[in-house]
């Protein structure tokens, strides 16, 4: 046994993971008419009549049973000369101790049998933790199905609105972390209502076994199989009673696969493999309704409006938004919000192994999939039907292993010795877990289509050459000519697409007013209220999105996350119940947004960007009437050209070197795709349209390990710097240990928990500096002789100099956050060091200042791996029952 013992708790050393989730029922047995404790007396728990766990009173009566899953047990307790008790439905949760005595009469031969008595929940609850448990029968009687609307009702937990995230003692939403079935949730917490045995809400008295959560815990634990089988489906539609669609479909079935005889009862058998799955749908026209509903333009007037999005202003040129002259008479009040449609689904299985008596093998997961339109509030009352389209699918899968020292307490052959022992049951639990989170916001017209958004039709630019008259000398006579001075616009023509009609329509309305013919270019067209690919529609009174106006953006997020667990748990000395375990997770997050909209005004800038010159080194002569023309070609500029215009010609079969002009708005959005941009093309100089990690820079996932300086070396096959980031990977760590035990009436909960973080990634040395920058120990005496170093300024201190390039004076110097003047004294603002610098700017010493001259550019000489954080909380919590 103790060898057994040693092999674990050196196996969970070396494993170094954590699980938890896990109660027990503690108690006493009392003779009923003597008040003492029964010794050696036999007390299990049951789930419909089948032995879950059990354990032999002491000396003194008193008993413990654990590891229990959160839920409800029958307890009976039995003993030679006495009838049999048993108190029916006893509820355990989370991570906590119930505590339930019982008294058994002496028997007699008018009394056999069992007396059965029902489980009176205590007043107040005695553990340590507070919260508040819901169980699963309350939690169908509740009126929401939401996990996050459940927990809510706790005390200390606010929650601004139905589903929405939750607050716990003034902590932001981040701060409450979550847990299904042990396992650190990532993305959704949701699971069907038909597989939630208990949510535990925990906001304060936090033990050990939990971290990384500054608000509070909310730990959901799914039912489990059971040893009959049951089954159970759930509808519910309001479709035809309010104007909120509200309809769901759940399920539930379960049940034992392999039953086994009771050895001590062979008249109950006990379930070895037993499953249990679990799923809901839903679909709700509008998942969160106003009490006082909303206001809509009727569909008449908007319409209207669709179609004709302009008007001719009554004085001067232009057009004015038809939207601007909507009246309370063409709107409509409505209860349920336009386009904000939910669907969602929900599956949950579990399957229980219990390989030997001590041995359990549990092995579930889940998935949470909703796809949902995020209502925007400036959209709501003229451009509803672009309400962005939000997919996010949350799946998690897990193993779990339980295994008990000591037998089950009903078979114990020597249940005096084993009352004397020192460590009492005894028992570890290893986990592993993988979660995985993907969200995607989009149109969900055109989804990753991402030259379609900001698409409205085909424009073809022509030009002509434009000239000025010169006077040039030949054969020494002056001659008066037109010389060419660039390229104008003369004509644009427009096609309209049906991708994106309703903003098509602007610019058809004005084409059909002013005349095909009358347009000369882009501007004019804008300048009038018409669109141009990529642009959209002006706002009304600056409160709401115009009609037509599309979702600019595509984003998606994918999270991974690996858990590994293991905790260990005795009682040692009867009364103290020891915990010791640790715990291991590894994070992936990515990350690739794109503002699609504006592509196609980065593609005008980038196509043709180094054909903005006359080649005037080649003039070409053109006989006129009564004066001669002078004309040039574009001059080709290599040097400037960018990527995307050099694969364009590529894909439009165009020398890479030819000085034809592309008309980018003239080719379909087919045309086009990510792969034509370098990634400096898309970053464009701070100004970004992409932002990504863990992807590339045209939306491929990427499972990359480049360093920093990778990205600011690394080439791909053009010659281009690759730009590769990649995801996003910190390393969570803990160790605990805490000691549950009751002094008296006092219950104490004391413990110790060591966190460690590793953010994975390199961080800047200094995060004012983005170069090397030279300290006071490196300046050479007698440089700056008029100032001397100040007696209060450490070797380690920043310098700060007037110039960057030959500096003559030292303006300041810095530590850390404390900023100094030259001659040592603290200053407030360390705008003040910039007074007398050049340029007026807080100019460090750099090491090599000749290095960059472009203020964005970095040294990865700045930047140093991130230093992991280790903290130490020691947990120490009590609680003394008044009733």
């Amino acid at each position: 046994m103790v060898r057994k013992l040693y092999f674990s708790i050196a196996f969970i050393f070396i494993s170094s993971v954590v699980a938890f989730s896990q109660g027990a029922i503690k108690g006493k047995l009392i003779d009923k008419n003597t008040k003492e404790g029964i010794p050696f007396a036999t007390v299990i728990a049951q789930v419909n009549g089948s032995l879950v766990a059990g354990a032999n009173t002491d000396i003194n009566g008193e008993f413990i049973i654990k590891p229990l899953n959160p839920g409800k047990y029958d307890l009976k307790a039995s003993y030679t000369g006495y009838q049999a008790q048993l108190i029916s439905g006893v509820q355990v949760a989370v991570d906590k101790t119930t505590y339930q005595n019982l008294e058994l009469a002496a028997a007699s031969i008018t009394i056999t049998g069992v007396n059965i008595v029902s489980y009176k929940e205590p007043l107040i609850d005695p553990d340590t933790k507070s919260g508040g448990t819901i169980t699963r029968e309350e939690y169908q009687a509740m009126p929401s199905k939401n996990i996050n609307s459940v927990a809510a009702t706790t005390a200390g937990v606010y929650q601004a609105d139905e589903g929405k995230a939750l607050n716990m003692r003034g902590q932001r939403d981040a701060g409450t972390s979550y847990y299904v079935d042990g396992q650190k949730v990532i993305g959704s917490a949701g699971v069907p209502q038909s597989s939630v045995e208990q949510v535990s809400v925990i906001t304060g008295g936090v033990p050990a076994a939990y971290g990384d959560a500054t608000g509070g815990v909310v730990s959901i634990t799914t039912r489990g199989p059971q040893s009959e089988y049951f089954g159970s489906v759930e509808a519910i539609t309001s479709q035809f009673l309010d104007k909120f669609g509200y309809n769901f479909l759940g399920f539930s079935v379960g049940g034992p696969i392999i039953m086994k005889k009771d050895t001590a009862n062979p008249d109950v058998k006990n379930s070895i493999l037993g499953f249990i799955v679990s799923g809901e749908t839903s679909y709700e026209k509008d998942p969160n309704p106003s009490a006082i509903g909303f206001y809509k333009v009727n569909d008449a007037t908007l319409h209207a409006i669709e179609q004709a999005p302009l008007r001719p202003a009554a004085q001067g040129q232009g057009f004015i938004p038809n939207t601007e002259f909507v009246t309370k008479s063409d709107l409509q009040h409505i209860d349920a919000r336009q386009n904000v449609a939910q669907k969602i689904f929900r599956l949950n299985g579990k399957l229980d192994f219990k390989v030997s008596p001590s041995v359990n093998f549990t092995v579930g997961g889940s998935i949470d999939y909703d796809n949902n339109h995020a209502f925007v509030y400036e959209y709501a009352l003229f451009n509803p039907v672009n309400n962005p389209q939000v997919i996010s699918t949350t799946w998690r899968v897990f193993g779990k292993v339980t295994q008990k020292f000591g037998g089950d307490a009903q078979n114990s052959k020597d249940a005096k010795e084993k009352s004397a022992s020192n460590v009492q049951n005894a028992y570890y639990t290893i986990q592993a877990g993988y979660g995985k989170d993907h969200v995607i916001t989009q149109s969900d017209v055109h989804k990753d289509n991402f030259f379609d958004y900001g698409y409205y039709g085909t424009y073809h630019q022509y030009k002509t050459r434009t000239t000025k008259l010169d006077t040039i000398m030949v054969n020494g006579k002056p001659v008066k000519v037109y010389k060419q001075d660039g390229f104008g616009d003369s004509l644009l023509t427009f096609s309209p697409s049906t991708l994106n009609p309703l903003a098509s329509d602007y610019t058809s309305q004005y084409y059909d007013y002013v005349g095909a013919s009358n347009v000369v270019n882009g501007s004019q067209v804008q300048q009038f209220g018409g669109l141009l690919n990529g642009d959209r529609p002006s706002n009304v009174y600056s409160l709401w999105y115009n009609t037509g106006r599309q979702y600019g953006g595509y984003d998606v997020v994918d999270k991974s996350q690996v858990t590994l667990r293991a905790n260990f748990s005795a009682d040692v000395f009867k009364n103290h119940a020891i915990q010791v375990g640790f715990e291991y997770d590894q994070r992936s997050e990515s990350q690739y947004n794109v503002s699609s909209l504006g592509l196609w005004t980065l593609m005008r800038q980038l196509a043709n960007f180094h054909l903005s010159q006359l080649d005037k080194a080649h003039p070409i002569d053109v006989p006129g009437g009564t004066y001669d023309y002078i004309y040039y070609n574009r001059y080709y500029d290599g040097a400037s050209q960018k990527q995307f215009d050099k694969s364009l010609r590529a894909q439009l079969g165009m020398a890479q070197n030819g000085t034809n002009w592309i008309d980018v708005d003239s080719y379909a959005p087919s045309t086009y795709s990510m792969k034509m941009f370098s990634a400096d093309d898309l970053l464009n100089n701070g100004n970004a349209y992409v932002t990504y990690f863990g992807y590339d820079y045209t939306g491929k996932k990427s499972n990359t390990n480049a360093s920093l300086n990778d990205f600011f070396t690394k080439q791909d096959a053009n010659g281009n710097y690759a730009r590769e980031i990649p995801a996003f990977r910190p390393i969570y760590m803990a160790g605990y240990i805490q000691d549950k035990f009751d002094f008296r009436n006092i219950k104490f909960n004391v413990g110790l928990r060591i966190d460690r973080y590793d953010a994975n990634q390199m961080m800047l040395k200094d995060k004012y500096l983005f170069e090397e920058a030279k300290t006071a120990s490196e300046i050479p005496v007698g440089q700056f002789p008029q100032q001397p170093r100040p007696s209060n300024i450490g070797n380690d201190y920043v310098v700060y100099v007037n110039s960057p390039q030959n500096p003559t004076a030292i303006t300041g110097y810095r530590s850390g956050d404390v900023w100094y003047d030259a001659s040592g004294t603290i200053v407030s603002d360390p705008k003040q060091l910039a007074i007398i610098s050049q340029g007026g700017n807080v100019t460090p010493y750099l090491v090599n200042p000749n290095q960059n001259t472009n203020p964005k550019d970095v040294s990865i000489k700045a930047f140093t791996s991130y230093v992991p954080q280790v903290n130490f909380m020691p947990r120490i919590a009590f609680a003394f029952p008044i009733s």
